[in-house]
């Protein structure tokens, strides 16, 4: 998503003061940036929650 907009962003700038196609390249960089650093931020947070209580615990049944 974030790539999109930014995409999408650079698209317009560049339209609007003819510099194309620097900042649509340079949008969709951004955006890729932007879009990695959430699914670290994500990633890191998933891995700091602790498991649901009885998920994986399968000595209760043996």
């Amino acid at each position: 998503m974030a790539i999109l907009l930014g995409v999408f962003a650079g698209q317009w700038l560049d339209r609007r003061w003819g510099t194309t196609p620097w900042l649509l390249v340079v949008g969709a960089m951004l955006g890729a940036v932007v879009g990695f650093y959430k699914l670290y931020r994500d990633l890191m947070a998933s891995q700091r929650r602790p498991p649901p209580k009885g998920a994986g615990d399968d000595r209760s049944r043996s």
